[in-house]
């Protein structure tokens, strides 16, 4: 009878114990998270290790996450990240959870539908600040799942109320709301354009334009033109509006790159609905570029500068995946962690590229030469080697060597060429004591427009905001940028100085981007950025509404940008596109068009024809020189350290400020060293970031993460400075004093290693590679180009003490048997000495007759030739004593060679 209860008992005793267990557990839990922080705060890292350790194994969920985040507070993870080591490896693993428990919270429909319910609500206060939480919380999440309402054509207040929230929203909602114009439904159209005008954002415009010239309903047309008066942006047609806010994304102008969260959408309107994709943060800017190229296209298929920015932007797509792929695996044979999972979707993302090349190629050669000559003057040469590469995918014809010129691409306004240059200020004559100085006179106000808002720079914000005095929704000021004031405290409508040099870690440190949310408000933390509220009537405030924070000063900033056009000069297309690539300053695009045109061996001479085997007998020589990029804001010290970069053999650019710095490392994604300045801007203000910001922006990215960095600063700030080396952020710190000598020093220990001198080997072998086989294609006496220069260079890779592998070996041997009798006296010995060692590879040892049977063609043969040639016929590999046999037989055999041969090789 006990028997019969005690199985049941005891799954019931199990049961509670379970039930039990799991919040004793997450209790412990948090005790361990609490006890963690209270043993760093006291200064027992290694306890505190322990301790988040014990957090880690009882596995919390997104939302315990989310919780311990926010209860240390920002500040502590910062002081937790800088520390670095295993203690910081295990901080950032909680962060990763809570990430995503943040992403999770703002992602979730359920809970935004809930919350949204506070929007109809009778009483005022609770509407306003429903719609602040949605902005704080959900930002442009919210924006599907209020377009049913924007269309409803009963609901008139709830309707109102939308449009009161959207139009608060602003900047951060644009590329939501401007997909709603793509409905078939006018009042969603004509609501959604009203909406687009309160944000005074320059980037709704070319939508609003195209919706007015094609709709054919009068109010959508006319809240159309009233919204883009609104907005008050430059005017150009659509096609040249589409093309300026796609180039402005392409080139990532920060004013036009607005996202306040880590998470980076693409929305779009299909079949009906609003949708997102999530996309990496690198590939963001193309993502939307792309549709605003498309889009612009749409109006105007025929524009050569929208096609011209298309077919960059998916050149850069995909060099952008590419080498992110390359690095990460780079990182991976280096025995470092890469995220498993982000790999995965670089790799779907190039999976859905597959058809990069083919849409490049099938634009013709006319299409490809013209974003050839734009990349150029962008100078992205990953773009431009792509772009070439696409010309032998369509045959090109010679006939295109003739053609093109110059073209501007992108002018600056009619305006602003028409302006007279600035005179320099005359002095203003003192007045005089008798008479008191003339008031300004008050400048008239509008009753609708914004107060101005004092701005103490003229540098524009990086993440287009210009210091709203609201927090960013992830606690990350910088919208994948570095902050602009140094300062990451409750956020204050004016910025405040702060000095550097004191302290290097006071500032807003990215710190592996994982302390990215720590102001994000919670229930026991009213959002910052919930305004006061207002007391005029709902209708009244939706009149009223507008960008957040700047407004009217933001859509000037931008509008400015667009009228100062991309390109500082012309733009070349056609034939002229491909000479001036062989004289680019970037080895890679020279090798690259070199390749191209001995492919191509035009029987016609065109602009630089010269330089196409200079550069290929460069690229033969090719030891992999490495890239370096000086970020320093002085001319003088810029000038002088590229210089002695240069004299040492590296292939060394120079910037000027940190933003350019950042564009350029990442456009060009095989620098291999950074010199960034410590005085980029020394007292914390403004556009630009501080070197330990640069530093960790590089970090962050995988096209950048395994660029090496030294700092270079002022004797008087190099011990302050030597604690980013201390912390493994930088390798050396450098004075600008620094001499060649201590200079290459530095160099040469910071590419010691055996990982850094595989890397560099393997990049300069394949150059070296395409260049022979390019040479290989040609024929002597059916090509213009001098290829008996190249034989000096060839034979010296042929040679097996060189290091050079098979591959590169066998290219220079079929290079060598092109050129054929003109390469004998340059490469005969080098590949005879070859032969006769039985150590190379069966490849190699195939391929040695065959260059020497077309270096000895019709020539009387040596007696040192004969020799090897007819011991190789004994040889135990067919392929090699019959290759030997047809050596023999191109060369001129006399009677007796010919009878030895014969006497030797008898058949019994």
């Amino acid at each position: 009878m006990l028997k019969q209860y005690q199985r049941p008992l005891m799954c019931s005793l199990l049961t509670v114990g379970v039930a039990l267990s799991a919040p004793a557990f997450a209790q412990d839990a948090d005790g361990e998270f609490r006890l963690g922080v209270n043993a760093f705060e006291q200064g027992r890292f290694e306890e505190a290790e322990n301790h988040f350790r014990n957090v880690l194994k009882s596995q919390p969920g997104h939302g315990q996450a989310v919780r311990y985040r926010d209860e240390a507070g920002y500040r502590f993870w910062v002081q937790v990240l800088a520390r670095g080591g295993r203690l910081a490896t295990v901080a950032k693993r909680i962060l990763k959870m809570a990430e995503k428990g943040a992403i999770r919270e703002r992602q979730d429909p359920d809970a935004l539908r809930e919350d949204l319910r506070g929007m109809w609500s009778d009483d005022f206060m609770t509407e306003i600040e429903t719609i602040e939480k949605l902005i704080a919380k959900y930002g442009h999440y919210v924006v599907p799942e209020v377009v049913s309402i924007l269309a409803e054509r009963q609901e008139d207040d709830k309707r109102v109320r939308v449009i009161q929230l959207l139009a608060r929203l602003g900047d951060e909602g644009t590329l939501a709301v401007v997909e709603l114009l793509e409905a078939d439904d006018v009042m969603l159209q004509q609501n959604a354009a009203a909406i687009l005008g309160h944000t005074k954002d320059v980037r709704a415009i070319p939508p609003l334009k195209r919706l007015a010239s094609k709709t054919s309903d009068p109010h959508v047309k006319e809240t159309c033109f009233k919204s883009i008066k609104q907005i008050n942006g430059p005017d150009y047609d659509t096609p040249e509006y589409y093309a300026r806010v796609a180039e402005a994304f392409y080139q990532e102008n920060p004013l036009f790159m607005v996202n306040r969260y880590r998470e980076y959408v693409v929305w779009k309107w299909r079949d009906g609905k609003l949708t997102r994709r999530d996309v990496p943060k690198f590939r963001w800017n193309e993502e939307v570029a792309e549709e605003f190229n498309y889009d612009g296209l749409d109006v105007d298929p025929n524009n050569q500068v929208l096609w011209m920015n298309l077919l960059n932007t998916y050149a850069q797509e995909w060099t952008e995946i590419e080498e992110t792929l390359r690095i990460a695996q780079q990182i991976q044979d280096r025995g470092g962690e890469v995220d498993s999972e982000e790999i995965e979707k670089m790799k779907e993302l190039r999976q859905g590229l597959a058809k990069v090349k083919m849409l490049v190629s099938s634009r013709g050669a006319d299409g490809i030469l013209a974003a050839l000559g734009k990349s150029l003057h962008d100078q992205r040469a990953p773009v431009s080697v792509f772009l070439i590469e696409r010309l032998q995918d369509v045959n090109l014809d010679e006939s295109f060597l003739e053609t093109g010129g110059a073209v501007t691409y992108l002018p600056p306004s009619e305006r602003d060429k028409d302006e007279a240059p600035v005179k320099k200020a005359e002095p203003k004559p003192e007045p005089k004591k008798s008479e008191p100085k003339p008031k300004p006179k008050p400048t008239k106000v509008e009753e609708d427009s914004p107060k101005p808002t004092k701005v103490e720079d003229d540098a524009p914000s990086l993440d287009g905001d210009d210091d709203d005095g609201a927090p960013s929704l992830d606690g990350d000021d910088d919208d994948g940028a570095p902050s602009l004031d140094g300062d990451d405290e409750a956020p204050k409508r004016r910025r405040r100085p702060r000095r550097v040099s004191q302290n290097p870690f006071g500032s807003v440190e990215r710190a592996g981007e994982l302390a990215w949310s720590m102001r994000v408000p919670t229930s026991s933390q009213p959002a910052a950025r919930v305004a006061a509220a207002p007391k005029a009537p709902v209708r009244e405030r939706v009149s009223r509404a507008g960008f957040r924070g700047a407004g009217q000063r933001q859509s000037e900033r931008a509008g400015e940008a667009l009228q100062k056009g991309s390109a500082k000069g012309e733009v070349l297309t056609g034939g002229a596109a491909l000479s001036a690539a062989l004289t680019y300053g970037d080895k890679r695009v020279r090798y690259a068009a070199a390749i191209a045109l001995a492919h191509l061996n035009p029987s016609v001479d065109f602009s630089n024809s010269e330089k196409v085997m200079e550069n290929l007998i460069d690229a033969l020589g090719e030891s992999g020189q490495r890239v370096v990029l000086v970020v320093e804001r002085d001319r003088a010290i810029r000038n002088r350290v590229v210089g002695l970069l240069r004299e040492l053999g590296y292939m060394t650019f120079g910037v000027e400020s940190g933003r350019d710095g950042l564009v350029r490392a990442k456009s060009f994604p095989s620098q291999d060293l950074v010199l960034v300045s410590s005085e980029l801007n020394p007292d914390g203000d403004g556009g630009e970031p501080i070197e330990i910001q640069f530093i960790d922006d590089l970090r962050a990215d995988y096209r950048t993460k395994p660029v090496k960095v030294m700092v270079l600063t002022p004797e008087e700030r190099a011990q302050n400075m030597q604690t980013l080396v201390d912390d493994g952020r930088a390798l050396d710190v450098v004075t600008p004093e620094v001499d060649k000598a201590t200079l290459s020093d530095k160099l040469n220990r910071a590419f010691g290693s055996a990982e850094d001198q595989r890397d560099e080997k393997a990049r300069s072998d394949k150059i070296a590679e395409r260049a022979a086989l390019a040479i290989a294609s040609l024929s002597q006496g059916h090509t213009k180009y001098d290829i008996n220069s190249a034989a000096d260079a060839l034979a010296k890779n042929v040679r097996r003490d060189t290091g050079r592998p098979d591959a590169v070996r066998l290219a220079c041997l079929k290079a060598l048997a092109a050129i054929g009798a003109p390469a004998k006296g340059a490469a005969l010995e080098v590949l005879l000495r070859e032969f006769r060692d039985d150590t190379n590879s069966i490849e190699v040892r195939r391929m040695l007759p065959v260059a020497i049977g077309e270096l000895i063609k019709a020539q009387d043969v040596s007696g040192d030739t004969f020799q090897v040639l007819k011991n190789a016929l004994k040889d135990e590999d067919e392929q090699i004593w019959r290759n030997s046999g047809r050596a023999l037989g191109k060369g001129k055999l006399s009677g007796e060679q010919a009878r030895e041969v014969y006497s030797e090789q008898r058949i019994e």
